[in-house]
């Protein structure tokens, strides 16, 4: 494996997700097909949901391939997809909630399950059977091994059935809930209060933080997930007793309620909305009712959906699987020589007729979604064992969830994601992560809110994950074609790769780790072991020799050179055998034969010194006696360290009276529990061990049998006098839990030691138990060698060289390189012409020359600053270089408006690159009617505002008052662009201020209104944590406004005088970044499909069409296909021919660029801050102009009811009538909704103070 394979003495049985639903699909295009990698997918709601989600787009197949380690999780997932395929005769959407989420079950349930799971036995005796089976078209697996731990599972279903009266199995099973209860108290606490859950109430957390916390409570204290389950349903389910023992509990927080998006059971919403209960439960029966309604949706929509959709199962661990599917990509191989799960010696080998030559199960993916698997395994592992695995399209991802330190420190460990080189590695692995880019986000905050109100800003242990999404960078630049691979000097690319290791290996530095010895820290490991070992190393340099231009084997000997001669890790020396041998099997190093004899090895006469041939590593397996691993496991099990677990390396090392003490280790082991048997003669070369496991694993009474492989030179330098052994891995916890169980002396905690030549304990052999071959990381190595980087084409093309600091070995700048090959560009360049650089966009520069006689465009694989690149002109030679500086994230102008980029296939179709798409007629509409129940939406409508965003906004405020009637703007688009989104969202709900659902954006000075947004409805997106504006869109062209349809558009314009119209003035950059947003706003939720007569796919299209004044903005193809009665407005039949539907949802910052929630906030809603609170009415915050009262128009010195714009009172307000009331203070009054406007941007929303009724943690994070 890439990571340590850590012995847990605890493996919690994972049934079902604690996070929402998530569609598969969201950020493809609509109607294309679609193949998808699942991580570690628990149970199968994200494939439910996906069905639902894609109901009203062109039909796409869909090809989801699962990988987990558990079999008990695939059989059930298998089984309940299984039951619906079989239409609703073979049960109620009750029942079969029942059998996959309850522990308990009636007769009725019971003989459901028991006859589901003797069909599929029935016809699952191997592949061939059950591919020809009526479920093999939709349901399949990847190979033989998974299918028939699955069908072992389903026999155990029903052996459970036929023993669901016996006493033996009611108290197995309540033995093993009280143990998962116990378990849960002590690691989790007696309230178990787990934050996890917010994200599933989300976008109404705060308001549903209660009865999630009872729910769950419930279930784990009940078994089901209602509050009234039939008094019949008393036999313990066989989904969950055939899993669950006393060593294998339930996890927590496991609750079926958490897979699904339950804001819609707590919100208030419209009579007709999708979603709507029709009962008067509320609270913790409206949450269960939400979920069934869902669960029956969505298993509908499967059903409706299974002629398209395949659902692939492997048993794997995703390392292996991933690693043995590159292997199969390059060489059409179906074994890689990995093992199937980080315990046991059961080789993987995937099936011939799906993954051989003629098998047409998909290799490379659209979606790869890792989970949260980086946070146990690491990013870095991760994105080489999956990234190769991305197809080369803009519109593919590769999603990681990551648990960040801490909401304050989030900014700083995005470097540290990949080992300190985040922005250097990805860069050359070829990833580009998106959000950060753009520093931007769909996603809200509102669990990171609960969680830092609730804990008082304390995060630890709390998991409030935040989603990376990586993408090829070539495709993310938007070019065609995309950029070559990147120019790596070997030098560089070794010292970036010795950085990187000194970070992975941080723990071995003696000055910290005899700091954290003498401290009692805990850190820098607190879970005893690290993510990384030194062949993920020799992985990460594999994988990107295979990414970039570079000398692979140059690349080998200067990073050797550098380990060889490092002495700031304790344990380098250590390792460098097993890093060798490792490189040589990579390709990264030319391997040197290994004699069979040499007169140094103090005895040839060893057994596998009589081997024909030597290879340069060879397997070593040692059986541990009970008698050693016990007492570890003790302590484990006391110290809470089962849960985390521990990781082992295997030891050489010198013993006896050696005066030339040696030692190597091994950190890739492989381990199990049973006995061993070999087949040959221990002096032949096939000499083969084998392992009868014992399943009991740490709870039986068999040996530890750990297998390593070895470097051949280590295992000869002394064979007499040397020692195998396994040793705990040197972290400080490690030390001081078992130092003294393992009576060991510093540095090496060994379990078990014994002579090389104990023939009883140790077994020497060419390979491991159940391998034949050393495996294969990341396929096959390309030749070594740089290749050729003159480009001969007509039409030049670039290649780029990365450039890093000689000193910190971050990355600085990439060098394009265009050579010059067409007559007409060398001519200009012989006549001496000017060149310019304009930026085209982040990513690209165009090379001018003169009045545009020739522009060639630089398409760079990151965004790069324009300004300061510098240029190299050789024009007698024919090349142009630009070196040009990476852009920042937060802080570079020219990403400004890199906020949801949407990109032009090659086809012309448009492609969103940041912004998951959504079905808006799936999703639940908010009453807005009922203000008290949408404080939250103030609450994400103002938090879109980081807290730098936040400061700038501020600063424009403070400055001089605008001197004519436009409101003062802030120099960065995006925070103007976000303000006009708060605007739209307080208005169109009516939380503040008058209520209008008719927006026009426009440019006083320069043609007045250019764009036109009609909001029909706010919806829920609970996926996510936020709300859509569901809206129409109306971008003016002259093409429309002098056009054949002119004079109709213009009817309806004359109309729209005397409707209620909240005017948002905007300037020239705020207006260019609407144009640019509305093609990715309108793909969102796209249910059309583009025509072959499309504007983007015309020859020289851009997207959007045009930024210029009076251009086109969006294409044709949807325009007028909206939904009948969609707004409620005059002539809306006509008005309707020209608009086109578009979901506008919120835009946070990206938490690894900057921070998204303020600190301070926990203290300011614990103790609403009397300073703040209680500030004098009127009294503007310090600093900003005009301190102080406002004379009449002031919240205290109100002299009667008087508008608080211009003065007029009730009775000079036009046409008489009530002043209308601020509904967020309600106490600010206005004669109109224009007076309320004019007075909102520079003097109310500095004094608005929520009222009391209205109070509470939207206060701090509104407008305040």
């Amino acid at each position: 494996m890439l990571t340590p394979t850590l012995q847990a003495a605890i493996r919690p049985f994972r049934p079902f997700g604690n996070t929402p639903a998530i569609s598969l699909t969201r950020d493809l295009p609509q109607g294309v097909d679609a193949d998808v990698l699942l991580f570690e997918c628990e149970d199968v709601r994200h494939i439910l949901y996906t069905c639902h989600a894609e109901q009203d787009f062109p039909d796409r197949k869909l090809d989801v391939t699962a990988c987990n380690a558990d079999e008990n999780v695939i059989a059930r997932n298998a089984l309940l997809l299984a039951l619906i395929l079989d239409g609703r005769e073979a049960g109620s959407s009750e029942k079969m909630w029942n059998i996959f989420f309850h522990m308990y079950l009636d007769e009725s349930d019971m003989k459901l399950l028991e006859a589901q799971a003797k069909k599929l036995v029935a016809v699952s005796e191997d592949l061939g059977q059950w591919h020809a089976s009526s479920y093999g078209s939709t349901l399949r697996f990847g190979d033989a091994g998974t299918l028939s731990a699955v069908r072992s599972v389903w026999s155990q279903h029903v052996a459970a059935v036929d023993a669901k009266d016996s006493t033996e199995y009611k108290n197995r099973f309540e033995s093993a809930r009280g143990k998962s209860q116990a378990f849960k108290d002590r690691v989790w606490g007696t309230q178990g209060l787990a934050h996890t859950g917010t994200r599933s109430s989300a976008p109404l957390s705060f308001q549903m933080t209660g009865d999630m916390i009872a729910s769950t409570e419930r279930y784990w204290d009940t078994g089901f997930s209602n509050h009234h389950p039939p008094g019949t349903a008393v036999l313990p389910n066989p989904m969950f007793s055939v899993a669950m023992s006393d060593a294998i509990p339930l996890a927590f927080p496991s609750d079926p309620l958490l897979g699904f998006h339950l804001a819609a059971a707590h919100a208030t919403l419209t009579q007709l909305s999708p979603l709507r209960l029709t009962g008067q439960a509320s609270g913790e029966p409206a949450i269960f009712d939400a979920a069934q309604l869902q669960f029956r949706l969505w298993t509908d929509a499967f059903r409706r959906a299974a002629a398209r959709v395949t659902v692939r199962y492997v048993s794997a661990h995703c390392f292996s699987f991933c690693h043995t599917l590159q292997y199969n990509i390059d060489t059409g191989e179906t074994n890689a020589h990995w093992y199937r799960h980080e315990h046991g010696f059961q080789a993987l080998e995937l099936a011939g007729s799906e993954y051989g030559k003629q098998g047409e199960t998909p290799r490379k993916f659209d979606v790869i979604d890792t989970s949260n698997f980086s946070d146990r395994h690491g990013a870095l592992g991760v994105l080489i064992s999956a990234g190769p695995l991305l197809k080369n399209k803009p519109s593919s991802s590769l999603y990681t969830k990551l648990v960040p330190p801490g909401l304050n420190s989030r900014s700083e460990a995005f470097d540290d994601i990949l080992c300190g080189y985040t922005k250097a590695l990805s860069l050359l692995l070829g990833l580009a992560p998106i959000e950060y880019w753009t520093n931007n986000t769909i996603e809200s905050y509102s669990d990171d809110f609960v969680a830092v109100t609730l804990d008082g800003g304390s995060q630890t242990g709390k998991e409030t994950h935040s989603q990376v999404a990586w993408k090829h960078d070539k495709c993310v630049a938007g070019s065609n074609p995309p950029p070559g691979k990147l120019l790596v000097k070997p030098e560089d690319l070794a010292n970036l790769a010795y950085r990187a290791y000194l970070n992975m290996f941080e723990h071995e530095n003696m000055l910290k780790m005899a700091d954290d010895m003498e401290s009692g820290s805990d850190l820098p490991f607190p879970n005893a072991h690290t993510k990384y070992h030194r062949g993920t190393l020799v992985a990460l340099v594999k994988i990107i020799c295979k990414s970039v231009r570079t000398d692979a084997e140059e690349v080998g000997r200067c990073l050797f050179g550098k380990l060889s001669t490092d002495q700031s890790r304790l344990l380098t020396f250590a390792h460098m055998p097993s890093f060798e041998f490792e490189m040589i099997e990579s390709g990264l190093r030319t391997e040197e034969p290994v004699p069979s004899t040499d007169s140094t090895a103090g005895d040839s006469n060893a057994p596998f010194c009589k081997w024909k041939s030597l290879p340069t590593a060879v397997a070593v397996t040692l059986v541990i006696p009970p008698s050693r691993w016990k007492p570890i496991y003790g302590i484990a099990l006391k110290r809470d360290m089962g849960l985390g677990g521990f990781a082992l390396d295997g030891n050489l090392r010198s013993g006896g009276t050696n005066k030339h003490a040696w030692h190597s280790m091994y950190s890739d082991v492989q381990v199990a529990f049973g006995t061993v048997s070999t087949r040959g003669s221990r002096d032949d070369d096939g000499f083969t061990v084998l392992v009868d496991e014992d399943k009991n694993s740490w709870n039986g009474n068999s040996p530890l049998v750990v297998s390593f492989y070895a470097s051949s030179w280590a295992l000869r330098t002394d064979i007499p006098n040397t020692l195998v052994a396994v040793t705990l891995q040197h972290a400080a916890k490690n030390i001081r839990e078992f130092r003294t169980a393992v009576n060991s002396a510093m540095p090496i905690l060994s379990i078990y030691d014994t002579p090389l030549l104990d023939e009883e304990h140790v077994f020497i052999s060419k390979h491991p138990p159940g391998q034949t071959s050393y495996f294969i990381v990341g396929g096959t190595l390309p030749p070594t060698g740089v290749e050729e980087l003159a480009v001969s084409t007509p039409s030049p093309q670039a290649y780029f060289a990365a450039n890093f600091d000689e000193r910190t070995l971050h990355f600085l700048s990439l060098t394009g390189h265009i050579d010059i090959t067409s007559d007409k560009g060398k001519q200009l360049l012989n006549d001496k012409v000017p060149i310019t650089l304009h930026e085209a966009s982040p990513f690209t520069i165009n090379i001018v020359f003169g009045n545009s006689a020739l522009v060639l465009p630089v398409h760079f694989p990151i965004p790069i600053l324009k300004d300061l690149t510098k240029t190299r002109i050789a024009r007698k030679s024919g090349y142009i270089e630009l070196i040009a500086p990476f852009a920042e994230a937060s802080t570079n102008r020219c990403l400004d408006s890199y906020v949801f980029p949407t990109i032009r296939s090659e086809s012309g179709l448009p492609i969103t690159l940041n912004i998951p798409h959504l079905s808006l007629d799936t999703l639940p509409i908010l009453d807005v009617d009922n203000k008290d129940d949408l404080l939250f939406f103030t609450m994400l409508a103002s938090c879109t505002l980081s807290n730098r965003e936040r400061s700038l906004r501020n600063a424009t405020f403070a400055g001089p008052a605008p001197t004519s009637d436009d409101s003062p703007l802030s120099p960065l688009p995006r925070v103007n662009f976000k303000e006009s989104l708060f605007t739209m969202c307080m208005l169109s709900s009516g939380l503040q201020g008058g209520q209008t659902g008719l927006f026009a954006l426009s440019k006083p000075k320069a043609g007045g209104i250019h764009m036109l947004v009609f909001v029909s409805a706010i919806r829920l997106d609970a996926t996510a944590a936020g709300v859509v504006l569901d809206t129409a869109v109306l971008p003016f062209s002259r093409e429309m406004l002098e056009g054949g349809e002119a004079g109709e558009l213009k009817d309806f314009l004359l109309l729209l005088r005397t409707l209620e119209c909240c005017t948002l003035t905007v300037d020239d950059d705020e207006l260019r970044l609407w144009k640019q947003l509305l093609p990715a706003y309108v793909e969102r939720c796209r249910t059309w499909e583009h025509t072959s007569a499309c504007e983007y796919a015309r020859p020289g299209a851009a997207v959007p069409l045009s930024l210029e004044d009076g251009g086109r903005v969006l294409c044709s193809c949807g325009r007028g296909r909206m939904p009948d009665g969609y707004v409620a407005v005059p002539e809306w039949d006509t008005a309707s021919k020209f608009c086109t539907r578009a979901a506008i949802g919120l835009a946070y910052a990206c938490p690894f660029v900057e921070e998204v929630v303020d600190p301070a906030l926990p203290g300011i809603i614990a103790s609403k801050n009397d300073a703040f609170w209680q500030r004098g009415p009127g009294r503007r915050p310090s600093g900003r102009p005009g301190g102080g009262k406002r004379g009449a128009n002031s919240l205290a010195g109100l002299a009667g009811e008087a508008c608080w714009s211009c003065g007029r009172t009730r009775a000079n307000k036009p046409g008489g009538g009530q002043l209308k009331k601020c509904m967020r203070c309600l106490k600010a009054r206005y004669c109109s909704v224009e007076c309320q406007k004019d007075d909102w941007p520079t003097k109310h929303r500095f004094e608005c103070i929520m009222a009391e009724e209205n109070q509470g943690v939207v206060s701090y994070l509104g407008l305040e």
